[in-house]
């Protein structure tokens, strides 16, 4: 009820909140370090940041109820994403995941993940920085290889 005695509805506009969510990322700290027992002894798993991709994009996509569970890497993030209803897309939107390729001459060869943001933005953790950066969509050592969408979720 609002000071007048009125009784006031609030609609919470999650895809809405979502957008300023990443689009407040950069510079956070917060998806710097994942942890995790490898052969009994503790490691962090995204060294210091230079592996945190896919830790930041699991992590906003299960703040918001689109994924199961917090992901370590490129793989394990797209296929809980594709069990949580999210398809391949050729068209872009903001608020889509894109897939980059390994990186051209890098021979820690992996896969790179972000969100786009429109007009040729994205934004995504970068090795550089060791921290979310918004960068171009398209990045001089890496492809585009996919651009994944959940309709159902774009709906809330």
């Amino acid at each position: 009820m609002n000071e007048n005695g009125r009784k006031i509805k609030v609609t919470p506009r999650i895809f809405d909140t979502y957008i300023a969510f990443i689009r407040n990322a950069p510079g956070t700290k917060m998806f710097r370090n994942m942890y995790a027992d490898v052969d009994g002894e503790k490691k962090d798993i995204t060294d210091n940041g230079d592996l945190s991709c896919a830790f930041f994009v699991s992590s906003v996509l299960l703040i918001f109820g689109a994924v199961e569970r917090v992901h370590a890497t490129v793989v394990s993030t797209v296929a809980d994403m594709e069990r949580s209803g999210w398809r391949e897309v050729e068209d872009l939107l903001p608020g889509d995941v894109v897939v980059w390729g390994e990186e051209k001459g890098n021979l820690n060869r992996h896969k790179h993940i972000g969100f786009f943001l429109g007009e040729g933005e994205a934004i995504s953790n970068r090795k550089e920085k060791k921290h979310p950066l918004m960068h171009s969509l398209e990045m001089p050592k890496r492809s585009v290889l996919r651009v994944l969408r959940n309709e159902d979720f774009r709906g809330k």
